[in-house]
């Protein structure tokens, strides 16, 4: 069965994210590399989903796992 597609008001793109935290989008793309931060890919395209971003700022700024 195919998944319902998420509106496009429910996904973030970096800058976005960014300007939501106030910080410079590199900040971004490193949480995301590390894995840190759960963001959609669509071939070179990066989106953050509204949900997984308030998880992740719920959990302190962490992916909730221990380090």
């Amino acid at each position: 069965m195919a998944e319902t597609p998420l509106p496009a008001s429910r996904l973030l793109t970096a800058d976005a994210l960014a300007a939501r935290w106030s910080v410079d989008r590199s900040l971004i793309y490193k949480l995301t590399r590390r894995g840190s931060l759960p963001a959609v890919r669509l071939g070179r395209v990066v989106r953050y989903r509204i949900e997984a971003v308030e998880a992740f700022e719920d959990a302190g700024g962490t992916s909730g796992e221990s380090r």
